[in-house]
């Protein structure tokens, strides 16, 4: 299956550069079970894996989804937690020439409806229950307005009638019934879709992202030079694997120096504290909330954190003073990293990068990716300057499966100099170092000033009594936009709209951007599928009582 983008002048510049080639992860991975057979590959809470037993276990997944018909190209949707099977199961789909896309554990019946109906999935990979959701009763439920959905494959120990068990498959020893090489033939190459992302969209329903393989690996090495893995670490995956930050660093970078990968099934800072002890985990791969979690913990000490050299944060902004607390307890490097699920990891900080760079920064361009800064005419802005932040190179997707409108609207063209238009408003230093400063569609236009929500935040978030914030515009007559700042605030707080005033001319935030409304309320609405503030529901929320008040 070739993508949208897919053009054979877009394969020959790549690999003319040297960042493409015919490797697949499938390669990767016999290298491994070759190389290192009797090494530990994966584990989670229940698994053990070496590198031998996962070509095992994937050619007999493989294998299976041949002999029930399922042919090549054909879409299966994965909806897994992070568990051993989910790994095994990226490298199954890839040999038997299956393109799998995967869905993360919180999207439910409306998400997934859309999903299998899109993709004309003909089957779906689920847990039977995870976080006491019964993953079974919705797809039996959905199941039958879906006629192409045939088959119901279930992870774990116990499977419900008429589904098709993952760990029963791995248990039979399919291989002796066929061939050695039965599988060559089938496997996905390198200049093809490999894997769907599903990332949210503005729609409430997921958008559908292809991958080609080969930007697949490019992603993974750029993830492993920032953090300067080697075979003898060990990375512990407690973002999610379902998204492109945690898919890049868990299930794509790891494999590539045959790095063994620790999987966090179930979210809580207690068991992450405990695996890294455990497991004596070197690269620890976690969103920002995981990690503001994990210093809060009544458990942690310095101790138990020894083994961590490098943790990489990505998937939302991580406050400089976070990162300073971090180093500073942990007493190793933190690396952070910025992109999206249409072009994967676009710049990251290094282990070797100054403090300055690494804390304060987003980093350079990952191997293979290009950045530039444009005005709203389309003119490259010099270094130092804000616009909006285009991304274009060889870690970056093939479009949006099925939907030509979409991925013109995002990539402008479909040639092969074609950019990615990220949406957000940053700036690239003399250095080429990335800060991004806010979202297009959230500037506030206050009589003519653009101002960004982004710095606002930060600077309120520094007051102690505030556990988080939203800003967001609120219309005004005279000035057309004003701002206004949502709160939530730590336990036992109070805060007036003068108090948050003063704090901010203490701390230097210029007089145009100091917001001119105040909500304190109990906690932020949130994009369920995402975990991001519906800044939406926001703006809704502040004209609906602006109106009230007769003010609009």
């Amino acid at each position: 299956m070739q993508g949208i983008r897919y053009c054979q002048e877009l394969v020959d510049e790549y690999r003319a550069q040297g960042y493409w080639s015919e490797k697949t992860i499938v390669d990767i991975f016999e290298e491994n079970a070759q190389k290192y057979p009797d090494k530990e590959a994966v584990v989670d809470s229940k698994n053990r894996l070496t590198w031998l037993e996962v070509k095992r276990y994937s050619d007999r997944l493989a294998l299976k989804f041949l002999e029930l018909g399922i042919k090549r190209e054909e879409l299966v949707l994965v909806q897994l937690p992070n568990v051993v099977d989910n790994f095994v199961l990226q490298v199954a789909f890839r040999k038997a020439g299956i393109v799998n896309a995967i869905a993360i554990p919180v999207f439910r019946h409306k998400e997934i409806e859309f999903a299998l109906e899109f993709l004309k999935a003909v089957g779906i990979v689920i847990p039977w229950n995870h976080r006491e959701f019964n993953y079974f009763d919705m797809v039996k439920d959905l199941k039958p307005s879906l006629p192409s959905l045939k088959h119901i494959f279930i992870s774990g120990e116990e499977v419900p009638p008429g589904t098709i068990s993952i760990k029963e498959i791995c248990e039979e020893p399919m291989e002796e019934k066929y061939l050695s090489h039965q599988l060559e033939k089938h496997k996905i190459t390198a200049f093809e879709t490999s894997v769907i992302l599903l990332t949210s969209g503005t729609t409430g329903v997921p958008k559908i992202v292809e991958w080609p393989e080969a930007s697949c690996i490019v992603g993974g090495m750029g993830v492993l030079e920032k953090v300067k893995a080697t075979e003898k670490d060990t990375f512990g995956g407690v973002m999610p694997m379902s998204g492109a930050a945690g898919y890049e660093s868990i299930f794509l970078a790891p494999p590539q120096v045959a790095a063994k990968t620790v999987l966090q099934e179930l979210w809580d800072p207690g068991i992450t504290l405990e695996l890294i002890e455990k497991e004596k985990i070197s690269i620890l791969i976690a969103a920002p909330p995981q990690l503001e979690k994990m210093l809060q913990h009544r458990n942690f000490n310095k101790q138990k954190v020894s083994s961590l050299r490098a943790i990489r944060s990505g998937g939302g902004p991580l406050l400089p003073q976070t990162g300073v607390e971090l180093e500073e307890k942990i007493g190793c490097k933190l690396v952070i990293s910025s992109g999206a699920t249409e072009v994967g990891v676009i710049a990251s900080t290094a282990v070797d990068d100054r403090d300055d760079i690494r804390l304060f920064t987003l980093g350079k361009p990952i191997t293979g990716m290009r950045l530039t800064v444009i005005d709203d005419e389309g003119r490259k802005l010099p270094p130092g300057e804000a616009g909006e932040l285009l991304a274009r190179g060889a870690a970056e997707s093939f479009g949006y499966y099925k939907n030509h409108q979409e991925t013109r609207k995002a990539w402008v063209t479909l040639d092969k100099d074609s950019w990615f238009r990220t949406g957000d408003i940053a700036t690239l230093d003399k250095e080429g170092n990335l800060r991004i400063v806010g979202r297009k569609k959230d500037i506030i236009l206050r009589g003519g000033q653009n101002i960004f929500p982004q710095e606002i935040e930060d600077a309120i978030r520094k007051n102690p009594k505030i556990s988080d914030v939203a800003v967001v515009a609120m219309p005004d007559r005279v000035m057309g936009e004003k701002t206004c700042a949502y709160v939530t605030l730590k336990p036992n707080e109070k805060l007036t709209f003068e108090e948050m005033i003063s704090f901010l001319n203490e701390g230097g935030l210029s007089k145009y951007a100091l917001p001119e409304r105040l909500e304190v309320i109990e906690t932020l609405p949130i994009i369920t599928f995402t975990g991001k503030v519906d800044k939406k529901a926001l703006r809704k929320d502040i004209m609906d009582k602006l109106k009230a008040e007769g003010r609009n």
